[in-house]
C-alpha cells in the first residue's frame, strides 16, 4: 500500500465542500465570459449573488432554489449586504456609486420594491456595506474614505401609509484613505482604512483611533462578540503587517499583539471535496508574512481571513492557527455560522463548511461518499484516535440499551483495514445516536443489518468465573425461557438441540465479544474471535453421530455426513501442508516456495469433484440459523476461511498466497454454502476476489445447484433466447440472488446476444456481475457495457456511467478495454517513435463514444494522467488531445496536432486555438520544423473523403490573421521570419480582413451615433 502522510493530532477541524454550486451558476447564466458573478453576501435564508450585468440573484439556501432576480440600471453590482436580523431587506451598491435598498416583501408574498436609492456616493467606488444589528440602517464606505448611514423606516406598516418618511443620508465621518472594511456591533461602528482602524459610537457620535502605529495597505478589522452567559465583553481584532493582529477591547484600547507568522509555516490542510482526492504534504514551509485584507468572525471562537494563496482560520484568544488551506484566487468571502461562500476572481462560487473531522466524516457518510470518508480518516487518524476515549464511553453507554448491529461490520471489507477501525467507530457512534433519522433506516436496509434474535439476551453480570459464564450462556441460548420466583429454569431440549448446544454457546459468546468496540474495530482481534467461532462450527458439522438427528431421512444425513467428512479430510490435508511449509520456511525459502506450489497444485485438482452443501445436513433452529448466516458471511467478507491462525512473521510468496486464498475460498463456499447470505457473499467475492475467477465460478456453481430443483430452471432448457428471457422475467423475482445463476445459463447457451439482453435486468444484474460472468471474454463485456450506456438518453449518459464506476479503479480498466478492442492497428495510428501519423485521428473506433464519455468524466489529476498515457499508447488521439488540454499540457497538444496535420482541429467552435502570443510562436515554430510523415492511404474502417486541409505555414498564418487581426499577425510572422513563405493568397485574405474590420468599425460607430441621438431626444 502506498504511504499516506498523516496529519498531526493538533488539527481537529477541516474545510469541506459537500456540493458544487457550478450547476446553480450555470442555470443563472453566471458562468459565461460576458456575464459573471461580481459580489456575494449570505444570510440565514438567502445567498445573494451580484452580477456584472447589474442583476442581483437571491437564492434560497434551503434546496438552492432561485427565488428572486432584482435588476439595476445603475451599473454592475459591486457590493451586496443582507440584513442579518431581518431577511426581508438587502442592500446593493453599484459600479456608479448608487446604493439601493430593497424590501423583498416575502412575508406578504408581494413583489420586491426599492425603498431607498442613495446617490450620496455617486461617482465613487463603494468598497464596504454593513447593516446595523438592531435597526434598519445601512452603513456605506467608499474609496475616498467617506462613511455614511442610510436609515430606513422601521415600521413596515407605516411605509404603506401617508406617514412614511424618507430619512436623509447621514454622513458619519470621512477618514484619511479608502475604506477597506466596516463592521457593526452594539452601537459601535468599526471602520478599517488603508492607514488605521477607527471606532465610532454612533449613538454619542464619538470617535477613537485604534492604536498609535499606522499601516499602509489593505488590512481588515472585525468585532469578536463575547458570550453573554459568561459576561464577556466583545473584543476587536485589527490586522497588522507581518501576519499580526491587535486585540482591542470594546473601548478601542489595544490589549495585546498576536503574532501568527511562525505558526503559518505549517503545511496547508487539504480541502475535503469530491473534485479531487485530498493530499497532504507534511514538509514544513517557510514563515508567511501576510496582509490580512479582511477579517470575519466565524462560528464562535474563530476569525477568518484570506489571501491570494488560501484561507486562514485563527483562534485569536489562544493565539493558535486552527487551520489554513490552499484555495486559490479568492476575491471575496461571505460567512454564516460555520459556512463559507467564496467568490473567485473568475466569477465562480464555492461553498465550504468548517467542521470537526468527526462531523465531516459523518456528513460524508450521509452522502454515501465512502471512499472520501475513508481517505479523510486515514489523513486525520491521529485526531480521531485522540478523541477515541470520549466516543468509546458514548458507544458503551449506548450498547447497554440496545443490541449492536453486526451488519455494519460488512463494510470493513472495503479497504484501509488498518485504519478503518477508527472510521467505523465514528460511523457506529453516529448511527446509534441518530437512529430516528430516515437516513439510518435507509442505511440499515442497504447494508444488511443483523437483528439479533430475541432469544439472545446477554446479562451484564455474566462476567464472573467460568462456571457462572457457562450457566448464563446455556440459559441465554435456550429457545424457551421461563422466569419463576426469580429463578431461571431451562426447558428440556430435544436430542437435536443438544447437538448444537456447544455451537450455541460459541455463537452467543462471539456475538457478545463483537459488541465490544475494542474487538469490533481492531481487525486482528475481530478475526481471532471469528476463527475461534469457526473452529466450533467445524467441530459441530464434522460430528459422526448425526444419524440420530433425524430418523426420517437417515440416508440423506449419512450422505451429508460423508461429504462433511470429505471436506474435513481436505481441511486436514491443507493444515498438514501448511505446517510442513512453516517448518521448512525456518530453513530455506526456496524449498518453502517449491513445496507450497506443489501443495497448491495438488489441492487444485480435487476441487472439481467436490459436492456443494446447499442444504443443511440437519434441522437447525430458526434463531440459530440466522445468527450462523450472519457470522459465516462475515467470515467470508473478512477472509477468515479456516480456524488456523497464521503467524504474522510467516514469509510466503505473493503468488502462493493468492493461490492458497483461492483454494480456501472455494472450499469454504462449498462447505458452508447452505449458511451464507447469498447477496452479501456475491458482493464480497466481487470485491475481494476480483482477480480470482475460480472463486466466482465456484459461487455460481453453488447457485446453480440451489436453483436446480426449481421447475423454472428445468423449463429454461428449451426454447430460443426471447422465450427463455420471458420465462425468466415472469418466474424469477428480480431481487432473487439466484437470478445471476439463470443469467449464467443463458450466457453459456447464447453468448454475447444474451449479455446484451441483460440490460433489462439492470440494476438487479450489475456491470460488475457481467464482468465476472464473462471474465474470459472481455470483448463481450465491453459490448454489454456500451449497450447499457447507450440505453440511456444522451444527456443522462455521463452521470449514469459515473454511477457505474464503483470502485473508481474501474475507470482505467474499462478505458483500457475500450481502446484495445475494435480499434485500428497501432501501425496505422503511430510511427516507430510513438508519434501520431498524419490524419490518424480520423480512424473509426468501435467504442469511441464510450471512450470519450470515460475521458470527459470528472477525475483526479493522477487518474487523468494515467488515462492520457493509455490513450497515447493505443493511438486514440482525439481523447489524448482532450486530456492534454485538461491537464494544461498545451505544448504537447499542439505538437501532436501538427503531427496529425489537420487544420480542422484548430478551426470551428470546438477547435484548439492558441491563446497567447507564446503559443502562436510555438505553433509556427513546430509547423516550420515539422518533418512530413506518410499518411495512411485509406483507413481500415472508413474513408477520408476529400482529405483534411493540411497544417502548413500559410494555413496557420491565415488562422493567426483571423484571430489577432492582419496587422498584428504580420508583425508576428516577421518576428518569426516566415513572411517569405507566404503566397499571394495570404496577402489577399489580409486585405479582405482589413476591409471587413473597417466596415465593422464604421457600422458600430454609426449605431452608437444613432443611439446617442435617440437618448438625447428622449432627455429633451
Amino acid at each position: 500500500m502506498t504511504f499516506v502522510p498523516v496529519i498531526p493530532e493538533s488539527y481537529s477541524h477541516v474545510l469541506a465542500e459537500f456540493e458544487s454550486l457550478d450547476p446553480l451558476l450555470s442555470a443563472l447564466r453566471l458562468d459565461s465570459a460576458r456575464l459573471k458573478c461580481t459580489s456575494i453576501a449570505v444570510s440565514r435564508k438567502w445567498l445573494a449573488l451580484g452580477s456584472s450585468g447589474g442583476g442581483l440573484n437571491l437564492i434560497q439556501k434551503e434546496g438552492w432554489k432561485h427565488r428572486l432576480f432584482l435588476s439595476h440600471k445603475e451599473g454592475a453590482i459591486s457590493q451586496v449586504a443582507c440584513c442579518l436580523h431581518d431577511d426581508d431587506y438587502v442592500a446593493v451598491a453599484t459600479s456608479q456609486g448608487f446604493v439601493v435598498v430593497w424590501e423583498l416583501n416575502q412575508e406578504r408574498r408581494g413583489k420586491p420594491e426599492r425603498i431607498y436609492v442613495s446617490s450620496d456616493h455617486k461617482g465613487r467606488k463603494v468598497t464596504a456595506l454593513c447593516w446595523d444589528t438592531a435597526i434598519l440602517r445601512v452603513f456605506v464606505g467608499d474609496h475616498m474614505g467617506k462613511v455614511s448611514a442610510i436609515k430606513l423606516n422601521t415600521s413596515k406598516q407605516a411605509k404603506a401609509s401617508a406617514a412614511f418618511v424618507m430619512f436623509p443620508v447621514q454622513t458619519i465621518t470621512t477618514v484619511d484613505s479608502c475604506v477597506v472594511q466596516l463592521d457593526y456591533l452594539d452601537g459601535r461602528l468599526l471602520i478599517s482604512s488603508l492607514t488605521r482602524s477607527f471606532l465610532c459610537d454612533t449613538e454619542r457620535e464619538k470617535f477613537w483611533k485604534i492604536g498609535n502605529k499606522e499601516r499602509d495597505g489593505e488590512y481588515g478589522a472585525c468585532f469578536f462578540p463575547g458570550r453573554c452567559s459568561a459576561g464577556q465583553q466583545p473584543l476587536i481584532y485589527c490586522a497588522r503587517p507581518g501576519s499580526r493582529m491587535w486585540e482591542v477591547n470594546f473601548d478601542g484600547e489595544v490589549i495585546s499583539t498576536h503574532q501568527f507568522k511562525k505558526l503559518l509555516s505549517s503545511p496547508p490542510l487539504p480541502v475535503i471535496t469530491q473534485r479531487s482526492e485530498p493530499q497532504y504534504d507534511h514538509t514544513l514551509g517557510s514563515s508567511q508574512s501576510l496582509s490580512f485584507s479582511k477579517l470575519l468572525h466565524l462560528s464562535e471562537h474563530c476569525v477568518l481571513t484570506w489571501t491570494e494563496r488560501g484561507i486562514y482560520i485563527f483562534l485569536p484568544q489562544n493565539v493558535q492557527v486552527l487551520l489554513w488551506s490552499e484555495v486559490k484566487d479568492i476575491q471575496d468571502v461571505a460567512v454564516c455560522k460555520n459556512e463559507l461562500f467564496c467568490l473567485h476572481l473568475n466569477g465562480k462560487v464555492s461553498h465550504l463548511s468548517l467542521l470537526s473531522v468527526e462531523r465531516c466524516v459523518e456528513r460524508l457518510l450521509r452522502r454515501g461518499l465512502w471512499n472520501l470518508a475513508a481517505r479523510t480518516c486515514c489523513l486525520f487518524q491521529n485526531s480521531i484516535i485522540a478523541s477515541r476515549p470520549k466516543w468509546t464511553e458514548t458507544l458503551q453507554a449506548q450498547l447497554e440499551l440496545r443490541t449492536f448491529s453486526l451488519g455494519l461490520i460488512k463494510v470493513l471489507r472495503f479497504s484501509f483495514l488498518a485504519v478503518m477501525r477508527f472510521f467505523f467507530f465514528l460511523f457506529v457512534c453516529w448511527y446509534l445516536t441518530s437512529s430516528v433519522s430516515s437516513f439510518v433506516r435507509k442505511t440499515t436496509e442497504k447494508i444488511g443489518t443483523l437483528h439479533t434474535s430475541p432469544d439472545l439476551k446477554v446479562r451484564p453480570e455474566a462476567r464472573g468465573d467460568e462456571q457462572s459464564c457457562e450457566e448464563d450462556m446455556s440459559s441465554v441460548t435456550c429457545p424457551e425461557e421461563e422466569v419463576t420466583e426469580g429463578k431461571e429454569e431451562v426447558v428440556s431440549q430435544p436430542p437435536e438441540e443438544d447437538k448444537f448446544q456447544e455451537l450455541k454457546i460459541a455463537t452467543a459468546e462471539a456475538m457478545t465479544k463483537l459488541q465490544d468496540p475494542l474487538v469490533l474495530f481492531e481487525p486482528k482481534s475481530l478475526r481471532m474471535v471469528l476463527q475461534e467461532w469457526l473452529s466450533q462450527l467445524e467441530k459441530t458439522f464434522a460430528m459422526k453421530d448425526f444419524s440420530g438427528v433425524s430418523d426420517t431421512d437417515n440416508s440423506s444425513v449419512n450422505s451429508n455426513q460423508d461429504m462433511l467428512l470429505l471436506d474435513e479430510s481436505k481441511k486436514g490435508i491443507l493444515d498438514e501442508e501448511y505446517e510442513e511449509e512453516k517448518r521448512d520456511s525456518l530453513g530455506h525459502e526456496e524449498s518453502v516456495d517449491q513445496t507450497a506450489c506443489e501443495s497448491a497444485n495438488s489441492l487444485r485438482e480435487p476441487l472439481v469433484d467436490d459436492l456443494f452443501q446447499v442444504c443443511s445436513p440437519c434441522l437447525i433452529p430458526d434463531g440459530l440459523q440466522k445468527e450462523l448466516a450472519e457470522l459465516i458471511t462475515l467470515c467470508l467478507e473478512l477472509s477468515v476461511l479456516n480456524s488456523e491462525i497464521k503467524s504474522a512473521s510467516e514469509h510466503v510468496d505473493h503468488t502462493l498466497q493468492q493461490s492458497s486464498s483461492e483454494i480456501l475460498a472455494c472450499q469454504f463456499l462449498k462447505k458452508y454454502f447452505f449458511l451464507l447470505d447469498l447477496k452479501r457473499a456475491k458482493e464480497s467475492i466481487k470485491l475481494s476476489y476480483a482477480n480470482s475467477p475460480c472463486v466466482w465460478d465456484t459461487f455460481i456453481e453453488g447457485l446453480k445447484e440451489t436453483a436446480s430443483s426449481d421447475p423454472t430452471y428445468i423449463k429454461m432448457e428449451e426454447g430460443d433466447l426471447p422465450t427463455r428471457l420471458k420465462l425468466l422475467e415472469d418466474s424469477v423475482p428480480f431481487d432473487s440472488p439466484l437470478l445471476i445463476a439463470y443469467a449464467t445459463r443463458l450466457y453459456e447457451k447464447f453468448g454475447e446476444s444474451a449479455l446484451r439482453s441483460f440490460i433489462r435486468f439492470y440494476p438487479s444484474i450489475l456491470p460488475s456481475d457481467v464482468m465476472q460472468l464473462c471474465h474470459h471474454h472481455p470483448a463481450e463485456f465491453l459490448a454489454y457495457l456500451d449497450s447499457l450506456v447507450k440505453s440511456r438518453p444522451e444527456d443522462q449518459r455521463p452521470s449514469f456511467l459515473e454511477s457505474l464506476l464503483q470502485p473508481e479503479s474501474l475507470r482505467l480498466d474499462w478505458l483500457l478495454l475500450a481502446v484495445s478492442h475494435h480499434a485500428p492497428p497501432s501501425t496505422s495510428t503511430m510511427d516507430d517513435e510513438g508519434d501520431p501519423r498524419p490524419h490518424s485521428h480520423l480512424f473509426s473506433w468501435g467504442y469511441s463514444q464510450l471512450i470519450l464519455l470515460l475521458i470527459k468524466l470528472p477525475a483526479d489529476f493522477t487518474t487523468k494522467e494515467k488515462m492520457t498515457d493509455i490513450c497515447k499508447s493505443h493511438g486514440f488521439w482525439p481523447g489524448y488531445l482532450i486530456l492534454c488540454l485538461e491537464l494544461g499540457r498545451r505544448r504537447e497538444a499542439f505538437t501532436n496536432i501538427v503531427y496529425l496535420n489537420d487544420m480542422s482541429l484548430m478551426e470551428g467552435d470546438s477547435g484548439w486555438i492558441p491563446e497567447t502570443v507564446e503559443e502562436w510562436k510555438l505553433l509556427l515554430h513546430l509547423v516550420q520544423n515539422k518533418s512530413t510523415k506518410p499518411a495512411p492511404q485509406k483507413p481500415p474502417n472508413g474513408n477520408f473523403s476529400d482529405g483534411p486541409s493540411p497544417i502548413n505555414v500559410e494555413n496557420v498564418a491565415l488562422l493567426l490573421a483571423k484571430a489577432m487581426g492582419p496587422d498584428r499577425a504580420w508583425s508576428l510572422l516577421e518576428e518569426c521570419g516566415l513572411t517569405l513563405e507566404l503566397s499571394e493568397r495570404f496577402t489577399r485574405t489580409c486585405d479582405i480582413l482589413r476591409i471587413a474590420e473597417k466596415r465593422q468599425r464604421a457600422l458600430i460607430q454609426s449605431m452608437l451615433e444613432k443611439c446617442d441621438r435617440f437618448l438625447w431626444s428622449q432627455q429633451a
